[in-house]
Formats: C-alpha cells, structure tokens, sequence
C-alpha cells in the first residue's frame, strides 16, 4: 500500500502545481492590436489640441497600447467628430468632444453627419474653459453689459472677431446680442 501512495504522490503533487500555476495565471485581455485614434477635431497647435496631446499618455498606459492624436479640423468639428461616429464601436476610439462639436455646429450644419446625443457616450470631463471677453484699453466699454447694449443699438457699427462659425465665443455673441422677443 506504501508503494501505490509514494508512486502517486508525485503524480498528484506535479499535477496540484500545475493547476495553481494555471490559475494563478492572468489570462489574455482581448484587446485590438491597432492604435487607439484620439480624433481631436481642431487643428494641431491650438488648445484642444494641446489638451489631447497632454491626456494621451494616461489614456494609452489605461488601455495598454498606443494612443495616436489625429486632428481632423474642418467645418465647425462635425468633421472629426463625424468621423468618430463612424468608427467601429469598439470603445477604442475616442473623440475630444467640445462645445462646438456637440452642442453648437450639430444645430449650424443640417447634415453634420452624426447625432451629437444618439452616437456618442461621454466618458468623463477632461476640463472647462473659461470664455473671456477683451477690449481695447481705449474703448468706451468698461462691463460687457455695455458692449452689449450698444451691440443691440447700433448692431453693423460694433464689431467682434471670433474663431469661427461653431466655436463658443461666436455661439455666446449671437445669444448676447440677439434681440428675444417677449413672451
């Protein structure tokens, strides 16, 4: 009887080992071999840009592979982000979403070519940046309710400059100056 245990002891002793090696090992994580897009819809050098560029190393060390930025300015963001939206749904890529492209340039463009609600999860809030309203030292304006009450007065005499049809600062110009009728 000593003979049958001490000839399978070893067995069981190699197979005991390779079962906890089997299970104490992490299996594979599925994940693509491609590089994840970052699809910054502004042109590279600006603010967004510069946000992306500053968040994609933590996002490839989170997924565990590369992240490339890939700006796709053009037409107010619906061209990035558009592209976005046509990505596979994989979760891989990723799309810095902004005002412009989720709120303001969907409604300027009838066919932007996506649904800022239905093709798009938000996945968390990277910053807020603030609007800031300037004017020459020798102007006349000392508040913003002043430039915009004389907006309203002499609309073709006060002029602004913007970055362009869908960006905040043009979007909250038009809401300041816009003549509402009364309900």
């Amino acid at each position: 009887m000593m003979t049958i245990i001490s000839r399978l002891l070893p067995v069981v002793a190699v197979s005991i080992a390779s079962l906890c090696l089997a299970l104490g090992r992490p299996s594979p994580v599925a994940t693509p071999t491609n590089r994840s897009p970052l699809i910054v819809p502004y042109p590279a050098g600006g603010a967004n840009d510069a946000v992306g560029r500053l968040d994609w190393p933590e996002m490839a060390e989170m997924l565990g592979q590369p992240v490339i930025v890939d700006n796709k300015p053009g037409a107010g963001t619906t061209i990035g982000a558009a592209l976005a939206a046509k990505a596979a749904p994989d979760g891989y890529t990723i799309v810095l979403g902004s005002l412009a492209s989720h709120a303001v340039s969907p409604h300027l463009i009838a066919n932007a070519g996506y649904d800022a609600v239905k093709d798009f999860a938000p996945i968390g809030l990277i910053g807020v940046a603030p609007i800031v309203a300037t004017v020459n030292n020798a102007s006349p304006y000392t508040s913003l309710k002043m430039l915009v009450d004389d907006a309203k007065k002499r609309p073709k005499d006060v002029m602004y400059g913007s970055a362009g049809n869908g960006s905040p600062c043009i979007w909250l110009a038009n809401c300041s100056v816009r003549q509402r009728p009364s309900t």
